[in-house]
């Protein structure tokens, strides 16, 4: 505890740059020299705040063909697209132990076109999606991630590939923190996989 104080003067007195961002990365830096650890210390401090608010938004994900996988903290699938529970579902489910906050990045670049709370019940059961958001990706391809846990990046946003658009929750009608993802090609849900 007695070092905090110190290394956090220590971080203040090294944040040169012209953003926000570049003085946090100057400062990390200076504290380690290296810029592995930059990266990794630069993507846990976005994944505890509202990196599309002050900062580029992204992490450490890897982008290929412009397209980025939309929880770099795990691949592993718990629920596939398909017939469930006597109805469609129409996506894909991501989760693992110690999802919850995690961050989201969108699957490729484009326009968020929502970015809302949706609730409703079904069967006298909690359903829909929570905080989710919408990108259309242009060419009839529009991506949903659904169930945050708190409002993701604002409607209207350009994004791109691999930035942060919100973080895995456990809301709507969810039964355990994990992201639902769905792909929409015009205006029809298909497979993401």
């Amino acid at each position: 505890e007695d070092a905090i104080h110190s290394a956090a003067k220590y971080l203040a007195a090294n944040m040169k740059g012209t953003t926000e961002t570049d003085k946090i990365k100057a400062a990390i830096f200076a504290y380690n020299h290296s810029d592995i650890y930059v990266s990794e210390v630069y993507d846990r401090f976005i994944s505890y705040t509202d990196g599309w608010e002050e900062f580029d938004g992204s992490v450490a994900t890897t982008i290929k063909d412009g397209k980025a996988w939309p929880v770099p903290y795990t691949k592993r699938i718990t629920s596939h697209f398909g017939p469930r529970w006597g109805r469609l579902h129409a996506g894909i489910d991501i989760a693992l132990d110690g999802i919850h906050g995690q961050p989201i990045v969108a699957f490729s670049g484009g326009t968020v076109t929502r970015s809302e709370y949706n609730f409703f019940y079904r069967d006298g059961k909690p359903a829909g999606w929570g905080w989710y958001v919408k990108i259309n990706h242009g060419n009839g391809l529009s991506t949903l991630y659904a169930h945050m846990m708190k409002q993701g990046i604002a409607a209207n946003q350009e994004v791109k590939a691999g930035q942060v658009i919100g973080y895995v929750g456990n809301t709507g009608g969810s039964t355990g923190p994990h992201l639902h993802l769905e792909f929409w090609v015009n205006g029809v849900q298909q497979n993401p996989i």
